[in-house]
């Protein structure tokens, strides 16, 4: 089973790379961030056509998810159960076949200190309280998203420049953390030093230039194949990108085997970050 997560920053700008790309990879679900489209305007045909079931809670002009599988979705969750805030539409869950598919677009956060800084942390804990209150993280489960937080200095060009900023607070790390110690494997676009897993699983990271990840984990490399969307026989960046890599991660069956990563596996989590 190959599971994707990509940032579109609007689908419906992006909506012919989407579709050469489902035609290319054939993924099996692709959770996708930033559709920036009302519910009425998602291109439904177009992607029922293409061969994918399609969940999707968007919104005009900003934030938005939305889910793709090729069979069929069960389970839909839109938002948090017994949110105490009106969110955004930034979450949405629905059960692929023997996986559960969990997408987010946590928010930015503008600055440390401001009310949206506040709001992403209030975000972040509505999301690690629905995890540990609705989910059982020893079932088989994907967490996919945009999570606007950069994990270690080391993932920074000039780390001493962004010091105690946006994404990069001592706040946000912890809160990222936390959600962390709930999954068994770690994906992440955002990294891009080598890093062993203290959670003993795997740390992937990819370069904003590179066209393949590198990969790294406690007891050697996996297949793992991450990789940045071109368009057919181009070594050139396509027009209208979004400005985001798609990580895409082979499952097989989804099944963990632990003759294959160091480290207890106690848990059942992928954790992917876009």
């Amino acid at each position: 089973m190959i599971v994707a997560s990509w940032n579109v920053n609007s689908i419906s700008v992006r909506l012919p790379h989407i579709l050469e790309w489902l035609q290319e990879v054939n993924p099996d679900v692709v959770c996708l961030q930033e559709t920036k489209s009302v519910d009425e305007k998602f291109p439904l045909a177009q992607l029922n056509e293409a061969g994918y079931q399609c969940s999707f809670f968007g919104e005009r002009a900003y934030n938005g998810v939305a889910i793709l599988s090729k069979l069929p979705a069960e389970n839909i969750q839109k938002g948090f159960i017994g949110e105490q805030e009106p969110f955004s539409r930034r979450f949405i869950e629905a059960k692929v076949g023997p996986i559960y598919v969990l997408n987010c677009y946590i928010p930015n956060g503008q600055a440390v200190g401001s009310e949206k800084y506040e709001y992403k942390l209030r975000w972040l804990e509505s999301l690690k309280s629905y995890l540990h209150q609705h989910k059982n993280s020893a079932l088989p489960t994907v967490l996919c998203g945009d999570f606007n937080i950069c994990p270690l200095d080391v993932d920074i060009c000039k780390p001493e420049e962004f010091l105690g900023t946006i994404m990069c607070s001592d706040v946000e790390r912890q809160a990222l953390d936390e959600i962390k110690n709930w999954a068994l494997l770690i994906l992440s676009e955002r990294s891009m030093s080598k890093a062993v897993s203290t959670h003993g699983g795997i740390i992937v990271w990819a370069h904003s230039d590179a066209t393949w990840a590198s990969v790294s984990t406690t007891s050697g490399p996996l297949p793992l194949s991450v990789k940045k969307f071109l368009a057919p026989g181009s070594t050139n960046r396509p027009e209208k990108r979004s400005g985001h890599q798609i990580m895409r991660r082979s499952l097989p069956n989804f099944q963990f085997d632990a003759s294959s990563i160091s480290g207890p596996l106690n848990r059942g989590g992928l954790f992917c970050l876009c």
